[in-house]
């Protein structure tokens, strides 16, 4: 990986932000262990005090992959300092990041109610900004929790609400056939946790790469 040879050759003190990257890169991967190990090497070698940017990324990713693992109690426990940091950043993106963070958390932990107060608040600032990707992967959590706790009429409003969004932002158009297909089940309520969980994998893994395939559930 050209991550890795570029990091055995760095002499000028940007391994931390090759570290960051790759571990971004095999987060959407779905090596989400792995990520964590390389997130923890940087933050070994950042100085938050004259970098405080990219320690606040660094912490907000372990967060967002120890809840890819189910590990919502251990990310709670580094919530706090997250949110100092964000704070001190006073950024209002980064802040709203810390709050999706805040909503998986809560939705890990069984605290439903909590987790939806949240991820609405979210949803409606990423759409209020434009951000329609984040959007996008947002409003899946939300019908994947809906999902789990059996609200089947909750993911079709979810949807049909979401549909005008997902079809007037610029979303690449591999990503808008795995949406499409989300709103279609949804709306013969026939949509299921896998499927909701399938498109979300293939959002984040295709962020990056708009030529990938999607491939639905298995």
């Amino acid at each position: 990986m050209l991550l890795d040879e570029a990091s055995a050759i760095d002499r000028w003190g940007e391994t931390p932000s090759l570290l960051i990257g790759k571990a971004k890169v095999v987060e959407e991967m779905g090596q989400f262990t792995e990520s964590i190990a390389l997130l923890r090497q940087a933050a070994s070698r950042i100085d938050g005090d004259s970098d405080p940017v990219t320690i606040f990324l660094v912490h907000l990713n372990l967060g967002t992959n120890l809840c890819h693992l189910g590990r919502h109690a251990e990310a709670a426990q580094g919530l706090e300092e997250v949110r100092s940091l964000a704070l001190g950043l006073g950024n209002q993106l980064d802040s709203l990041r810390v709050g999706w963070l805040e909503a998986k958390i809560a939705a890990g932990l069984g605290q439903s109610e909590e987790a939806f107060v949240a991820y609405e608040r979210v949803r409606a600032d990423f759409e209020e900004q434009g951000i329609a990707y984040d959007c996008a992967l947002v409003t899946l959590e939300v019908a994947e929790l809906h999902a789990t706790l059996g609200h089947t009429a909750e993911v079709k409003e979810l949807a049909r609400r979401s549909a005008p969004m997902f079809s007037e932002q610029e979303v690449h158009s591999e990503a808008q056939r795995a949406l499409a297909l989300f709103l279609r089940a949804a709306e013969e309520e026939r949509v299921s946790v896998e499927l909701i969980r399938a498109v979300l994998a293939y959002l984040e893994r295709s962020r990056r790469d708009p030529e990938l395939r999607y491939r639905g559930p298995g």
